[in-house]
């Protein structure tokens, strides 16, 4: 690790050849300084790793080329290559994977000389397929940690694809919900994902779960929340809202396409045969054709994939609502406190609504019989169709408010 370096990105990479050249030139060549000249490169470093399930899965080596041509084609970028074959028995468990790399910036860092930079390195770990990032991106990060002593953790907003939420409208509302629903439920703490954090933070919260097959990233984020929390006057995090990145949206319209629903794109991740449909998945060639009925932008179609969030936040609320916590220490009875969590799930998506701008009385929340699970229905999207159509349906910042 070089001696300047403060900022650590660390990227596992598996069948990432599609893309992987292009994220490094995002995390590298088109990154600017402040005042908009090319960043230092010895101020950061990207770590790849190239890992492999286990050894009966064949070697990823188009991948690997892709890297090496990178690192032939742009030299001077401290851009290093690591390899780990894995024995996963079936699915992948990320938070392993996660931890490998990371972990390897940990020791290479311990083995420099003692320095502001040593003592101060910066992680960020993520994956190897978005699409662009902002040019001041690895700039802004760097100067919001150097800048004040305190900060453990900066956080920034991403996006999708303009091309892909104007050629699938339910793509659009459903990507909205989705990231609105997660500010409004946690207040905002975890809205905006892990982030890059200080190396400092990341081993007082015990690294990476090597036990977690998915939702690592979250389940890291947590605990570094409840690190910061306990130490208030030392550490901060320090949220940016500005769109630092934009997101590859395959899985989510791959869910979406496959008749898996946008909302349960990750109930089935690892499995093998999924991963290689999903990595041969091009969806800027499926938006392009005509879109299949059951994605296209109706009340039946918003209907389906709204229900499964709203299905999906009612098992939260029962298991995890504060406001529902405290209800319980009035002894209701089993159908109040039914009742409640209906209340309280309503609530967050009433409050979700009005900030996308849907009319309340264009849809109806419908309770679980024994008949038929709990659903929304929506009515009439005309309003929410003409929104889209002039593009003027609200983005990710109308959601600020909802953190207060």
């Amino acid at each position: 690790m070089h001696e300047k370096c403060i900022l650590s990105v660390n990227l596992p990479a598996y069948k990432e050849w599609r893309n992987i050249y292009n994220a490094l030139c995002a995390c590298t060549i088109w990154q600017k300084d402040i005042v908009w000249n090319p960043l230092d490169p010895d101020l950061f470093e990207i770590n790849i790793l190239l890992n492999r399930p286990n050894e009966q899965v064949p070697y990823d080596m188009q991948t690997e080329n892709e890297v090496r041509r990178f690192q032939s084609d742009h030299p001077k970028y401290h851009v290093h290559l690591a390899k780990k074959t894995f024995a996963f028995a079936d699915k992948p468990i990320m938070g392993m994977i996660y931890k490998t790399v990371a972990d390897l910036a940990i020791y290479r860092n311990l083995s420099r000389s003692d320095s502001m930079e040593k003592w101060r390195l910066i992680l960020r770990t993520g994956g190897a397929d978005a699409r662009e990032k902002n040019p001041i991106f690895f700039a802004n990060i760097i100067e919001n940690f150097l800048q004040d002593p305190h900060v453990q953790v900066y956080k920034s907003e991403s996006r999708q694809p303009r091309m892909a939420l104007e050629k699938v409208p339910l793509f659009h509302v459903l990507s909205t919900l989705e990231s609105g629903l997660n500010r409004i439920y946690t207040r905002g703490r975890s809205n905006i994902g892990l982030g890059s954090y200080s190396a400092e933070v990341y081993a007082l919260a015990w690294w990476f779960n090597p036990d977690a097959s998915i939702a690592e990233e979250i389940d890291l984020s947590r605990r570094i929340a409840h690190r910061v929390a306990l130490n208030p006057k030392d550490f901060r995090t320090h949220k940016n809202l500005v769109k630092n990145a934009i997101d590859d949206p395959r899985r989510a319209l791959f869910a979406l396409f496959e008749w898996i629903g946008m909302a349960r794109k990750y109930d089935n991740f690892g499995n093998v045969e999924l991963e290689n449909n999903l990595k041969s998945f091009h969806w800027e060639q499926a938006i392009m054709r005509d879109i299949p009925v059951h994605i296209q932008f109706t009340p039946e179609n918003l209907s389906r994939e709204v229900s499964v969030y709203y299905r999906q936040y009612l098992t939260r609320v029962q298991g995890g609502s504060q406001a529902l916590k405290q209800f319980k220490l009035t002894n209701p009875t089993r159908e109040e406190l039914r009742q409640k969590i209906y209340e309280i799930t309503d609530g967050i998506f009433e409050t979700m609504f009005l900030h996308m701008w849907i009319p309340r009385e264009s849809l109806s929340f419908v309770q679980r019989t024994r008949e038929n699970p709990a659903h929304i229905v929506f009515h009439d999207i005309n309003k929410l169709a003409e929104l889209i159509n002039k593009r003027t349906f609200p983005g990710h910042e109308v959601f600020e408010k909802s953190e207060n």
